[in-house]
């Protein structure tokens, strides 16, 4: 939703499928009698005089034990679980900055390598878990620092490898300048300064 405000009925109209409606109508009833126990526990907290100025650290903490449930209830795995956070945390924030240069536009950011290990280690995990494979898959970084870009190459292996990442090679990093700029509009600059 758009509006800041949510009427009951719009809320009921939503798409909710009931613990009946889902594949197991015992494990679903009892998540949701687990989130009924967690928002009466979070009342009862913020009644109690003693944590007047916690509110907001009692609300963000329920927040979180709320969101492992909806998860649970919706058996979203841990992949989807990462894609929605990224959505949450990066994605959402950057579709609507003040400005090209605002700090709430994650996405224009350059990549650390800490998240390109992660990023590779996610896909790896992913496809792993997809094919079901006794091989060892790897992943391997290519960055054009000159450009902002880079290229991760993914393989099967018979021995596990870690993540390693290479300066692109000239020729790479010529084939990603011309993708760049033949996927964006020609006055755009295409390095993320």
């Amino acid at each position: 939703m758009e509006r800041d405000i949510a009427r009951t009925e719009e809320i009921l109209e939503l798409p909710f499928p009931l613990p009946e409606d889902l594949p197991d109508p015992k494990r679903s009833e009892a998540i949701l009698r687990s989130c009924a126990r967690r928002l009466r526990r979070l009342g009862d907290e913020l009644k109690n005089p003693r944590n007047l100025l916690k509110g907001e650290e009692l609300v963000r903490d329920a927040q979180l034990e709320l969101d492992d449930f909806v998860c649970d209830y919706f058996q979203i795995c841990p992949w989807e679980r990462e894609l929605i956070e990224d959505t949450v945390n990066v994605f959402r924030p950057s579709s609507t900055p003040g400005a090209i240069d605002s700090d709430g536009l994650i996405t224009a950011r350059l990549s650390t390598v800490t998240q390109r290990r992660q990023y590779a280690d996610t896909l790896t995990r992913t496809f792993r878990g997809w094919t079901k494979t006794t091989k060892h898959l790897w992943a391997e970084g290519h960055v054009a620092t000159g450009i902002g870009l880079g290229l991760i190459t993914m393989g099967i292996s018979d021995v596990a490898t870690k993540y390693a990442e290479f300066q692109a090679a000239e020729h790479v990093e010529t084939v990603l300048n011309d993708l760049c700029h033949s996927t964006v509009d020609r006055k755009m600059n295409c390095t993320l300064d």
